[in-house]
């Protein structure tokens, strides 16, 4: 069992944690009001920690402070550029080709014509999913550049991807 200490965390908005164990042992991590996770801000679930520690929270986090800390951790973030997208989009649709044991996505797009009848219907759906993957990318490309939507994240865009539907 161990015994938590709160405290603030000198200056900052953080709040220091000292973790005192059986053993003697003590251990500081901090506890922050929220944090970066796949480009996107998440705060801090209190729910799981005891009243004196959401107490400290509310008092230290106001929402001034934390559009600060949350606006300072999201201007750190690489920007991202349509080569990185690209590449991860390209990496999707290879990954897809290869799930059928073909060696790509371009050699998967080469079967269409094929003489046996699996291949050219794999082929086939594959360059329509293919294609609608590359329409949708280029259409949220252009609502971030219109500014009607928020720049995603790699991941988050490939999670909105259309799904193949294979015959």
């Amino acid at each position: 069992m161990t015994n938590n200490t709160y405290l603030r965390d000198g200056s900052s908005i953080n709040i220091a944690v000292i973790d005192t164990a059986e053993d003697g042992n003590i251990h500081r991590s901090v506890l922050t009001p929220g944090h970066v996770q796949n480009g996107a801000w998440a705060d801090t679930d209190l729910s799981t920690y005891p009243p004196e520690a959401q107490t400290l929270a509310a008092e230290l986090w106001t929402p001034e402070a934390v559009a600060v800390v949350r606006e300072a951790a999201l201007a750190s973030l690489p920007v991202l550029t349509e080569a990185d997208y690209s590449r991860a989009i390209q990496g999707v649709i290879d990954t897809m080709a290869q799930s059928h044991n073909y060696a790509d996505g371009v050699s998967l797009a080469s079967y269409k014509d094929s003489t046996v009848p699996n291949w050219a219907a794999e082929a086939s759906a594959f360059i329509a999913w293919r294609d609608a993957v590359w329409s949708y990318v280029y259409s949220q490309l252009a609502a971030v550049q219109a500014q009607e939507r928020n720049q995603p994240t790699v991941s988050g865009l490939i999670g909105e991807l259309p799904a193949i539907t294979w015959p």
